[in-house]
C-alpha cells in the first residue's frame, strides 16, 4: 500500500488528473490525453494466503524500464502482466463493458503475445492456479481465441475446461 500511494503522489506531482482512487487510480494527462491505470492489487484477489506469493512473484519477475519518462519503474513481465489483464477482463466481463473496452483488450492481448517470442503460458498457467481462478481464465482465453490468431495451448484449455464445468455445472468433465 505504500508503494502505492508513492506511486499516486508521484504521478500527481508530475500534473496527472485523476478519475477514480479506490483500489486503483485511473490518471490521465490532460496535455497528451494518455491515461494509466494504477492498481494497489488484483481486485478480484481477496484471501491473504495466495495474494502475497503470487505478488512477490510478480516483483521477481518484474523487470525495470522507463515509463512515461520515469526511470526504474517496475514492469510485470508480459506473462504476468497477460494474466493480470485476463482477471481484469473476466471481471469486467461479468459487470458489462463498452465496445472500446473490448477491444483495448484484444489489442492489448496481441501487443503482450508479440513483445515476447518466447511467451511462457506456464507462467499464467501457475498463476491462474495459485490464484483459484483457472475458470475465469479459462473462459477469458476461450473469448479472446475468437479474435486473435495467436491460440492458447490445448493443454492449458483442456485442464482448465475441466475446472470450469466442475465451478459451473457441478460436474465432471467426462460426465
Amino acid at each position: 500500500i505504500d508503494d502505492y500511494k508513492t506511486a499516486v503522489d508521484t504521478a500527481l506531482s508530475f500534473g496527472y488528473k485523476y478519475y477514480a482512487f479506490q483500489h486503483s487510480i485511473d490518471i490521465y494527462d490532460p496535455v497528451a490525453g494518455f491515461l494509466l491505470d494504477i492498481h494497489s492489487m488484483l481486485d478480484m484477489f481477496t484471501s491473504a494466503n495466495y495474494k502475497n506469493s503470487i505478488y512477490n512473484e510478480f516483483f521477481e519477475r518484474a523487470r525495470s524500464e522507463k515509463v512515461f519518462n520515469v526511470e526504474n519503474i517496475y514492469v510485470p513481465c508480459p506473462e504476468d502482466a497477460m494474466f493480470i489483464l485476463l482477471v481484469n477482463f473476466n471481471k469486467n466481463l461479468a459487470q458489462g463493458m463498452g465496445t472500446n473496452n473490448f477491444l483495448f483488450y484484444i489489442a492489448d492481448s496481441i501487443f503482450l503475445l508479440n513483445s515476447k517470442p518466447d511467451f511462457n503460458w506456464d507462467i499464467v498457467k501457475q498463476n491462474a492456479v495459485k490464484s483459484k481462478t483457472e475458470s475465469q481464465i479459462y473462459i477469458t482465453l476461450r473469448l479472446l481465441n475468437e479474435y486473435i490468431s495467436t491460440k492458447i495451448p490445448v493443454f492449458f484449455a483442456d485442464e482448465f475446461n475441466e475446472k470450469c464445468r466442475l465451478l459451473i455445472f457441478g460436474e465432471n468433465a467426462e460426465s
